[in-house]
C-alpha cells in the first residue's frame, strides 16, 4: 500500500524515508505493479492510513473488505482501531 500511494504522490511528507526509498528502488524493475483492487474507495482506505486518520492493521484489514461492501469496511476500522501503528509512527 505504500508503494501504491507513493507512486500516487501522496508520501510526498515521507519521500526521502529509507524505507520509502527502498520500495521505490525495488519497484523500479517492474512495468506493472498489479493489485486485486484499484477503485476509489481503495484509495480512500490508503489516503486515510496516509493522513493519520487509520493504523496499518485497519488500513490492511479495511482493504481486504472493500469486496464486502462499506459495512464491512466500517467493521474493519472499528475493530482494528488502535492497532499497530499509524503512518508517522512507521516512517518517523
Amino acid at each position: 500500500m505504500l508503494t501504491i500511494a507513493c507512486y500516487r504522490g501522496t508520501l510526498e511528507k515521507y519521500e526521502s524515508h529509507p524505507m520509502i526509498q527502498k520500495l521505490i528502488e525495488k519497484s523500479r524493475d517492474y512495468d506493472y505493479i498489479i493489485a486485486p483492487i484499484a477503485d476509489n474507495r481503495m484509495f480512500q482506505i490508503i489516503n486515510s492510513f496516509i493522513n493519520g486518520e487509520i493504523t496499518d492493521e485497519q488500513c490492511k484489514h479495511c482493504l481486504a473488505a472493500t469486496k464486502l461492501g462499506e459495512d464491512k469496511v466500517k467493521l474493519a476500522r472499528i475493530e482494528y482501531r488502535g492497532q499497530e501503528h499509524y503512518i508517522d509512527e512507521i516512517l518517523n
